[in-house]
């Protein structure tokens, strides 16, 4: 029995595998393996510049004979977060009918750099592609190794190399002849020189798994209009990378034909993201924290107005210049919620909020949520959220550094006018909370601990009001 060990930093998660591993998603890597034990941790991916905390189900396939299974090791949220704490952000995430921020990453899938959405199961098309052609290549220059031939010659005829022993125990089948006194069989076993197709266990039980897979899909076909035609060549693949000797040694994958060795990745990768697409969105899939954190931050603020009152008149939509914006009213007050706005020199930069001529005089600015409160004879207000990722309580001087950028950076334009202070105020959330500033009116800074958990409704309360 072999145990996989996944290690991150004081985190240590271990699970038994069912059989030999297969397949893992990008988002970790092998740094030991052995019989016994197989050692993983979190990979640096191009979708954080350093280590984030994964956090959530990561799949594992492994191949129990020819059947691929797939097994699921549970990462727990570090403190200050409970137990459910990543199931619980991404419930509200999935439950709160946004588009899936880009920032959450479906780490749990068998590809790079596409989220994954918890109201639909869908097929890697491009990763299916990748293998139908792979597989195509394949059977168009099937690989040939070297191997032997056994011919039965007369004994006076030259060629090949005599096999002595099977000469020995199979020559009595033929008559026997009579040469300088000596008797001697009329035929001998010889062995000549050929090729034989290249044949691989592994291989044949991966191209099988895709096509069993493939044929019973029920609804998450999208896109795939003939299943019969795109499965054909992955039959294909099986039967002729089937042996025909029942015991023969299995090649090491380190010895394979190249062209082999790329379909026999391509169709791992297929069965396991087929057997995800079956298996659907779990609660939490795999994720990182902190990204994590940040998308349920501009959630919660959007789901607490609709709980508190408020009608929703532009449903949560993609937008440029920012992952995703909502609006809803109350009476005679609108809110505009909008997550991940990007703020640049140009005013335009974030569709949503370009009405409002916000821009920034140093760098690229990303609140993770920005909330306009407009009404009736009043100018809008505008506050930024910055989600801050703290184990631990930040003190005062951290909040007003990671707050000032925003404060001071962002500025409103107005014809004719010179440019204003653009935000109003500027809330860093954090799970522990914070210091707070000595002036909070002054500052425009404010502090507030945002978990999941009962005292979350007072502290979006806080930040809307």
């Amino acid at each position: 029995m072999t145990t996989l060990e996944f290690r991150d930093g004081t985190r240590i998660v271990s699970i038994q595998l069912p059989g030999k591993l297969a397949v893992l998603p990008p988002s970790v890597r092998v740094v030991k393996q052995d019989e016994s034990l197989i050692v993983v941790e979190p990979a640096v991916t191009d979708d954080t510049s350093g280590p984030d905390v994964l956090v959530g189900r990561l799949p594992v396939h492994c191949l129990d004979g020819p059947q691929l299974r797939r097994v699921d090791l549970n990462l727990p949220a570090p403190a200050p977060f409970d137990v459910g704490a990543t199931a619980a952000m991404w419930k509200a995430i999935s439950a709160a009918e946004v588009p899936i921020p880009s920032s959450i990453r479906g780490q749990g899938r068998m590809f790079r750099g596409r989220a994954l959405n918890a109201r639909s199961a869908e097929l890697d098309l491009d990763l299916l592609a990748r293998a139908h052609a792979a597989t195509r290549a394949l059977i168009a220059r099937w690989p040939e190794e070297e191997s032997t031939v056994t011919y039965w010659r007369r004994v006076e005829l030259a060629g090949g190399r005599e096999d002595v022993a099977w000469t020995e125990r199979a020559a009595g089948r033929w008559p026997s002849i009579e040469k300088e006194g000596r008797t001697l069989p009329e035929r001998t076993a010889r062995r000549f020189a050929a090729t034989r197709r290249w044949s691989s266990v592994r291989l044949s039980a991966s191209a099988l798994a895709v096509r069993d897979a493939l044929e019973g899909l029920d609804g998450l076909e999208a896109g795939l209009t003939d299943r019969s035609t795109i499965s054909a060549p992955f039959w294909t693949v099986h039967r002729l990378a089937k042996p025909e000797a029942r015991h023969r040694a299995e090649p090491p994958l380190s010895s394979w034909p190249p062209k082999a060795a790329r379909a026999h990745r391509l169709l791992l990768a297929v069965a396991a993201d087929v057997e995800s697409a079956r298996i659907g969105s779990v609660e939490a899939p795999l994720c990182y924290l902190w990204r994590l954190y940040e998308a349920w931050v501009a959630v919660t603020i959007w789901t607490w107005l609709l709980d508190n009152g408020c009608t929703a008149l532009v449903p949560p939509r993609p937008a440029k210049g920012c992952e995703w914006v909502a609006s809803a009213t109350n009476g005679h007050v609108t809110y505009h919620v909008v997550a991940q706005a990007r703020f640049s020199a140009n005013p335009d930069a974030c569709a949503p909020l370009a009405h409002l001529g916000i821009f920034s005089i140093s760098s690229v600015l990303r609140p993770d949520c920005v909330v306009v409160v407009e009404e009736d004879g009043i100018a809008p207000r505008v506050v930024a959220v910055d989600a801050k990722k703290r184990q631990a309580a930040m003190d005062a001087g951290d909040v007003a550094e990671a707050a000032s950028k925003y404060v001071w950076g962002l500025r409103r334009s107005s014809p004719g006018a010179v440019a204003t202070v653009a935000v109003d105020r500027v809330v860093v959330a954090a799970p522990a909370g914070g210091g707070p500033m000595f002036d909070q009116t002054l500052s425009r800074i404010e502090v507030t601990g945002l978990a999941p958990g009962a005292g979350s409704s007072v502290a979006i309360s806080s930040i809307v009001s």
